[in-house]
């Protein structure tokens, strides 16, 4: 983040030397394009995602959250690539190349307008991500600074209730 003085950062905060101001969290949700399940199918059950291509965060975990059985179990998926911008697998996602899951901050006007799917939605346990306007560790945030931070906590709060 280097000369930038704010950055939107999805997930917790990991680094002691920022400081971060949080509109709320966002549901994840399964999504894929209309013209990768023409081609591959629609998975009927968590289990299904095996035979297809599933993008991934280059995070530790590389499994996903159902609710099955009452219960939230965490399934392995692979086959696609793994990235660490939300908005490259969401690209990838909306070119018919795979399934991704991704919060719906990202993803909601896709859906809205049918470019992506939901797919699994009974099987979602409401899981979420945070998140944050980071800014450097300062004592004297510039006032733009603060102005932009205000007016995305107001712009983006409606659209993590989705």
């Amino acid at each position: 983040m280097t000369g930038r003085p704010l950055a939107i950062r999805m997930g917790p905060l990991a680094d002691a030397s920022f400081h971060a101001r949080v509109p709320g969290r966002s549901r994840r949700a399964v999504v894929a394009a209309p013209r990768y399940l023409q081609q591959g199918g629609v998975p009927q059950e968590p289990g299904g995602l095996v035979r297809h291509r599933c993008f991934n965060f280059r995070r530790p975990l590389d499994e996903w959250p159902f609710r099955l059985g009452g219960q939230t179990v965490h399934l392995p998926v692979q086959d696609g690539m793994l990235t660490h911008n939300g908005e490259t697998m969401r690209q990838l996602t909306l070119d018919g190349l795979g399934v991704s899951r991704l919060a719906m901050l990202h993803v909601a006007a896709e859906l809205q307008a049918g470019r992506l799917v939901e797919l699994l939605p009974g099987y979602n346990p409401g899981d979420t991500e945070e998140v944050s306007a980071i800014f450097r560790n300062q004592r004297h945030m510039p006032l733009r600074v603060r102005a932009f931070t205000d007016l995305l906590v107001e712009s983006v709060s409606p659209l993590l209730a989705a």
